[in-house]
């Protein structure tokens, strides 16, 4: 019986054997193969045709600046030919506290394949990213019922007033609890 498991398990390993077209290429002329280890694997004719990179021509970058001193103030700017313009600052807060933050204001600006142009303005800081712009979506008002109950829970709480959301009996009803309502209704507890 351990002859046929020992058997079994050389057999699994050699059916399993890794292919060399997912491996790194060797080459005998340097150590660390040929450096087209990160190209893909060469494709036979039935196979899909490999990706050879980007179709459209790369956008170039007309303008780019970037001020950092390391201090946690930096600014940064760049704008493409095809209309991507982007500007950020940073300032430090807080500086030596444990409450140290940074606080960035900027802006992006970007043109849609449809041609409309999209802008937006932040700020991200110890709230989280603020952005705005005339096309973000906006929650709908809050409905008159709502704004009406929590005016009233704000009040009720001013006045003493709390709702824990447990069940309290009501006293002029004369039961004292669940037990007595029970036993009043004619049920056995």
């Amino acid at each position: 019986m351990k002859f046929f498991v020992a058997i079994l398990f050389v057999a699994a390993a050699v059916a399993d054997k890794l292919e060399n077209v997912y491996l790194p290429p060797n080459s005998a002329n340097t150590a660390g193969g040929n450096g087209n280890f990160l190209a893909a694997p060469l494709k036979t004719a039935n196979q899909a045709q490999a990706y050879n990179g980007p179709t459209a021509a790369p956008i170039n970058i007309l303008r780019f600046n970037n001020e950092n001193n390391g201090n946690g103030q930096y600014n940064y700017d760049f704008e493409t030919e095809n209309h991507i313009q982007q500007q950020e600052s940073g300032n430090l807060k807080n500086a030596g506290s444990e409450a140290e933050t940074i606080e960035a204001q900027g802006s992006f600006t970007f043109t849609a394949p449809d041609g409309q142009t999209f802008s937006i303005q932040y700020v991200a800081d110890e709230n989280g990213f603020q952005p705005q712009g005339a096309h973000i979506p906006t929650a709908p008002p809050v409905p008159a019922e709502i704004l009406k109950a929590l005016e009233q829970n704000a009040a009720d709480e001013a006045a003493g007033i709390v709702d824990d959301g447990q069940y309290k009996p009501d006293p002029s009803e004369g039961f004292a609890g669940r037990k007595n309502a029970q036993n009043n209704a004619g049920y056995k507890y």
